[in-house]
């Protein structure tokens, strides 16, 4: 229940503005592991349909979105992989087919403090409507990273990750392009899909430092997490 009101509650302040509240909120707070996704398992065989820009979504819309992202070709979405390069392209597509502008120079932001190959948070930006709310940002985030190819039976050594975290960037996803369609949020919106946080949260951690840099005026971020 408290997902679901701070939700609405996020809602709220997105479109309508409103008074200026705390701004503790943690960009990356524990990430607890996940269990494996045993329920979607399918090929990643998902159009590029509807589902990629309808504001009215469906479950058939969500259902495949999760196929997709939580696929065995994705081999468990693990950072540095060819799997997450397939969820990050996908993402991006998303972004770019729904005037999502990105908010660094690309949409892939690669990470400073991952050293065991290459990794990048997807981020995407979409600008206020408000002329003095359009200054301050609501972050809506989750991380599209799992753990890849465990230890197990010889059948099943894929970590789907369907609950970590292949719903939280589904919600991103539909946020975003619910956002981009009606273009009625008076302050401005980053949607970020960290990698790497099975790392050591360091996806959320590197985004943060450099939004610190910029000073940004954080009103409020929602992490969506299982």
């Amino acid at each position: 229940m408290r997902h679901i009101v701070i939700v609405f509650l996020g809602g709220l302040l997105v479109a309508c503005g409103g008074t200026k509240v705390d701004q503790s909120t943690v960009l990356n707070p524990n990430n607890p592991k996940g269990v494996k996704g045993s329920v979607v398992k399918n090929k990643a065989t998902m159009a590029e349909g509807s589902v990629m820009n309808a504001v009215d979504t469906t479950p058939k819309d969500i259902e495949a979105l999760m196929t997709f992202l939580t696929s065995d070709d994705l081999q468990g979405r693990d950072t540095g992989s060819d799997g997450i390069t397939k969820a990050a392209d996908f993402i991006e597509n998303i972004f770019s087919r729904n005037n999502i502008q990105p908010y660094f120079n690309s949409y892939k932001d690669t990470l400073e403090n991952y050293s065991d190959g290459t990794a990048y948070n997807v981020v995407g930006f979409l600008p206020g409507t408000d002329f003095d709310l359009k200054n301050e940002y609501v972050i809506i985030g989750a991380h599209y990273d799992h753990i890849g190819i465990i230890s197990g039976d010889d059948s099943d050594t894929i970590a789907n990750g369907a609950n970590d975290n292949a719903s939280g960037t589904t919600a991103v996803i539909e946020f975003a392009k619910y956002f981009a369609q009606t273009k009625n949020n008076k302050r401005s919106i980053i949607f970020a899909l960290f990698s790497a946080e099975e790392k050591g949260l360091l996806g959320s951690k590197h985004l943060a430092d450099k939004l610190l840099t910029q000073n940004l005026d954080l009103y409020v971020m929602l992490n969506f997490e299982m």
